[in-house]
């Protein structure tokens, strides 16, 4: 295999890395950022800011923001860490397998976590729901991108 075939092969890697698992996250970072002022982490950030810079909606009047707060950043997350996981385990046989389930026995952990009060949040079945979707949609597309990296490659 030349050098150019093996620089190619990585650089869609990398490419593959920055839109798949870090542009979710800084998506997600945004809306949780402009619409989450009590998480914690955005309370950090605003100590470093020493302001605030965010939207305040009604969740109870605006059911679109509320999907978005709730559901779409559990989508990005799991979308992202799936993503990331594909790319460590790009050369193993089973990556799909594998990048599918950890994000989702992760998320579904964390959820069993929130409902015995271990750590904050709420426990929602919705969540486990939106993070199989999130897992199963990186599985599709990373298997159609894998497959155009190596046919092209």
């Amino acid at each position: 295999m030349s050098l150019l075939k093996v620089s190619k092969k990585y650089l869609h890697t990398i490419v593959y890395l920055i839109v798949g698992g870090l542009f979710p996250l800084l998506i997600g970072g945004i809306i949780y950022y402009l619409y989450a002022p009590d998480v914690y982490f955005v309370k950090i950030i605003d100590n470093c800011l020493s302001n605030g810079y965010h939207i305040y909606v009604d969740l109870n009047q605006n059911t679109i923001v509320r999907l978005i707060r709730y559901y779409l950043l559990d989508i990005l997350w799991s979308f992202s860490f799936a993503n990331v996981v594909f790319i460590i385990y790009i050369e193993h046989i089973h990556v799909l397998k594998i990048g599918c389930l950890v994000p989702i026995v992760l998320g579904g952990f964390i959820e069993v976590l929130q409902f015995n009060g271990i750590i904050t949040g709420t426990a929602d079945i919705y969540d486990l729901v939106v993070e199989i979707i999130g897992s199963l949609g990186a599985g599709l597309i990373f298997s159609c991108v894998r497959r155009t990296m190596y046919e092209r490659n």
